[in-house]
């Protein structure tokens, strides 16, 4: 299947490369369709910390807490940023928590794992590392490419 697929993104390149001459960069990786993948994306974006049972660790004023168990059942408390409230005295997430939270007036809901996804399916990622560049379309293709001259060569597929 895999094979299927490489075989007919080459034979899509070849023809648009013999219908229009080339075919640019900015065809195979729109600036508008995604983001790229940068150094710091490998770096963790938040940091957690285990801290012993005696330990004399308390949360800031701005940290709640919250008992959540792992996969064994072992149960951990957890300290998360609070929830500011806004003028009209709803709750507003803040901008830099990792919590993917839906507000409405009566109740507070949690995404699933599927909707959280949700926002990548029309998006795009590229990643350029030496020779090669990658691009990986949620739910679609992940490609490996060689650019030259802002023409875009498709190498290999994986």
């Amino acid at each position: 299947m895999r094979l299927l697929f490489c075989f007919l993104m080459v034979m899509y390149v070849l023809y648009h490369h013999h219908h229009h001459q080339h075919v640019l960069a900015d065809q195979i990786f729109p600036a508008h369709v995604g983001g790229t993948f940068g150094r710091s994306s490998r770096e963790p974006k938040y940091k957690i910390e285990f801290h012993p049972e005696d330990s004399p660790f308390h949360p800031d004023d701005e940290q709640e807490s919250l008992v959540l168990p792992d996969k064994n059942g072992k149960n951990f408390l957890c300290f998360l940023p609070k929830l500011e409230k806004s003028k009209s005295g709803k709750p507003v997430i803040q901008q830099n928590t990792s919590s993917m939270i839906v507000e409405t007036e009566k109740q507070v809901k949690l995404k699933t794992p599927d909707e959280l996804l949700e926002v990548l399916k029309e998006k795009c990622f590229i990643r350029q590392e030496g020779w090669w560049s990658y691009e990986f379309c949620y739910q679609k293709t992940l490609r490996q490419l060689h650019l030259e001259d802002e023409v875009g060569y498709l190498i290999m597929c994986i």
